[in-house]
């Protein structure tokens, strides 16, 4: 489940400082849930919008998918982590990546035209390039063959992580 403030806002321009600045018009509270068997993650998601002052749904809507693919995995978490890093690494030759932390899931997933994967979603967290900034990028490997189905970094979207991602 995820439970968090979601606001609505908008540039504005201020005339006294010349530049548009950001003006919050409403937040709201944004709940997503999730349907999970076996320990698996399914694809099957609702969303509720409320309005917290006055208490009224500002938005709901659901997707019920039927699973087509198993939901027993061959690869590991700490494998397909180790795939991941591996990922991160080759992505970004002499970039000096140190890995701070990973996180990982498993989770059926859809990509391709409705195809859907049994993948361990794989969020890593590391510095590159000497910079003070930390950087996280998710992962999607195969919890069957230890294949990467894609990365945030390929402009993969895959559902529904990429709609949850983006609340």
């Amino acid at each position: 489940m995820i439970d968090k403030v979601y606001e609505y806002s908008y540039p504005k321009y201020n005339v006294t400082a010349q530049k548009n600045e950001w003006t919050v018009v409403t937040r709201d509270y944004v709940f997503v849930f999730r349907e999970v068997k076996d320990g698996v993650l399914l694809p099957n998601i609702v969303q509720v919008r409320i309005n917290p002052t006055t208490g009224a749904v500002e938005d709901y809507w659901g997707v019920d998918r039927i699973v087509t693919t198993g939901l027993k995995n061959t690869i590991s978490l700490d494998e397909a982590t180790t795939i991941a890093k591996d990922r991160i690494v080759a992505e970004r030759p002499n970039a000096d990546v140190v890995i701070n932390s990973s996180d990982g899931y498993l989770a059926v997933v859809t990509c391709n035209r409705n195809g859907q994967n049994l993948a361990w979603v794989v969020e890593i967290t590391y510095h590159a390039w000497g910079r003070d900034y930390e950087r996280k990028n998710t992962v999607f490997v195969s919890a069957d063959d230890g294949s990467i189905l894609t990365a945030k970094s390929m402009g993969g979207e895959i559902w529904p992580e990429s709609r949850i991602s983006s609340l």
